[in-house]
């Protein structure tokens, strides 16, 4: 499993609770962001793309079993060369109200590229913990799609106990 060391932090406000992961891919701010967006690379590393409905700006992806519908709110290209680098998204899953998922891409270093991950809007406790872990896992993932790999999934049920365990943690120092 690729070692990615992330940052954590949880807010709760009235109209919500938000986790924000920080971390840093060994690969320049292009190849990231074909990763996140192409749906072939997506597929590898995050979701079969299961439908596209380009009238709504929305995909609907299949994550793990679990259909997920990502309406694209925003795309961004800030900097140099227009790179892309801000994907705001309305992320509905399962039968949960529709929550924000903010991805931003930076780098400062040709070579590697700093990811912030927001997901706004949450209005359960244990979502933190939940969607904290789940996140933490496709960005591992990603990593691994990253470096040419693909992450084992019987390392799930480990990650999962430990990234729980992690979140738990940020959520109560929050308080």
């Amino acid at each position: 499993m690729p070692d990615l060391a992330f940052t954590r932090s949880f807010t709760r406000i009235p109209a919500g609770r938000t986790i924000t992961l920080r971390c840093r891919y060994a690969a320049p701010v292009a190849a990231v962001w074909s990763a996140v967006t192409e749906p072939e690379r997506l597929a590898r590393w995050f979701g079969v793309v299961l439908e596209s409905l380009p009238e709504s700006g929305s995909v609907v992806l299949d994550v793990g079993g679990i259909p997920a519908l990502v309406r694209i709110e925003h795309c961004d290209a800030v900097g140099e060369g227009g790179a892309p680098r801000v994907l705001d998204m309305q992320w509905t899953w399962q039968d949960e109200p529709p929550t924000r998922v903010l991805l931003r891409l930076t780098g400062e270093d040709p070579d590697a590229t700093d990811l912030t991950l927001q997901h706004s809007g949450l209005l359960v406790d244990s979502h933190v913990v939940g969607f904290g872990s789940g996140w933490e896992w496709s960005l591992t993932a990603l990593a691994a799609e990253l470096a040419g790999e693909r992450l084992d999934e019987r390392g799930l049920p480990e990650h999962q106990e430990t990234a729980h365990e992690v979140w738990r943690e940020v959520y109560l120092r929050a308080d």
